[in-house]
């Protein structure tokens, strides 16, 4: 019998807490955006949008303040009013100075509200059981590398002998373009990091990632006719946690170890044998991400557990690691992509695991 271990933690929710309703919330401004931008959706609006309107109503009356009047004016709450200004019993921890849920300029869902509609959600299904263990890492970074893909690149990736194995492993997971990212008939690609670049209400397009160094930076165009893309939700787990393990694949790679998926987690295999498992993940808001942690299942062995993050996440929020710590103190270590390199440069100089 496989033994496992699971995270503890402090407790981040309590009977008198309004996180419940915040999950929902965030879940029916996700299922506006599926249907089209945040600007310009229209009836019939989904289930999920209007249940989450009813309750935060509920809430409000109960507490003597005027509710959203529409499901118009919830998105303009959700894009105006950071969390901490809205009716709602949150603790403390979980809330920072600009924690809105919609990206008013881009017309989506924030990371923060992905995050928020995903909580206690295993997330977006990759159908890894479909696939041969060896194979998943090479599909996952797939992926990161090619959330929209034109009809001209579909063509080459099926039938090109070089690249039709790993077409294979993904291409049911694309669909057509959503109309949110086609203007003139046309989509395009950001130049910094190949995520699709979203027409924005005001003219102008910008890449759909938040944390995007350059997002004004548009790259390739090409007929939305024939092309595909990955749905939102995956696109954005995709993208940022792979372009992570990216970089984690190539520290490790440098110094002689290497990689291979193990159950949805990296297990890092170096020179001598001895292993590292590897979380990625790219979490706002660390408190989300170590109830997410605490639901993972975790090999018992002698392995050195680590979950990685990108670094920009601490530069912005700087009690981050503290956070996580907390709510997960018998947890994994949490170290940025940065500190991945540096603690893989160490190993190799020391010529031991650096414990």
């Amino acid at each position: 019998m496989v033994r496992t271990r699971q995270g503890g933690g402090g407790a981040v929710t309590g009977p008198t807490d309004d996180t419940a309703v915040l999950t929902d919330v965030a879940r029916g401004v996700v299922a506006l955006a599926q249907v089209d931008r945040l600007s310009s959706f229209t009836m019939p609006y989904p289930d999920d949008a209007q249940a989450a309107l009813d309750r935060l109503t509920l809430t409000c009356l109960l507490r003597t303040v005027p509710p959203p009047r529409s499901l118009a004016d919830l998105v303009r709450w959700c894009g105006t009013r950071p969390l901490r200004d809205w009716p709602l019993r949150l603790p403390h921890v979980l809330l920072t100075a600009d924690d809105h849920l919609v990206d008013v300029r881009r017309a989506r869902p924030t990371r923060l509200c992905r995050e928020w509609a995903a909580d206690g959600d295993p997330g977006p299904d990759l159908r890894e059981t479909d696939v041969k263990p060896e194979r998943r890492l090479e599909r996952r970074l797939f992926l990161a590398a090619h959330p929209v893909i034109s009809k001209v690149e579909a063509e080459v990736l099926g039938g090109d002998r070089r690249y039709r194995r790993a077409w294979r492993l993904v291409h049911e997971l694309y669909g057509p373009v959503p109309a949110a990212l086609v203007e003139d008939g046309e989509v395009a690609r950001c130049a910094t990091c190949g995520a699709p670049a979203a027409p924005l209400p005001d003219g102008g397009r910008l890449c759909e990632r938040e944390d995007c160094p350059a997002p004004e930076v548009v790259g390739e165009r090409f007929p939305a006719a024939g092309a595909l893309a990955l749905p939102a939700e995956l696109r954005a787990a995709v993208i940022g946690v792979g372009r992570l393990e990216q970089s984690v694949v190539a520290a490790v790679q440098a110094i002689g170890g290497f990689a291979v998926d193990e159950a949805g987690l990296l297990r890092v295999v170096w020179p001598d044998g001895r292993p590292w498992r590897v979380v990625l993940r790219d979490n706002t808001n660390p408190v989300l991400l170590a109830r997410e942690i605490a639901r993972v299942r975790l090999p018992v062995d002698s392995a050195r557990v680590l979950v990685v993050v990108p670094g920009n996440r601490l530069r912005v929020r700087r009690d981050y690691r503290d956070v996580f710590a907390h709510e997960l103190p018998d947890g994994p270590e949490l170290v940025t992509d940065d500190e991945v390199a540096d603690l893989a440069h160490a190993r190799s100089r020391q010529g031991r695991l650096d414990a």
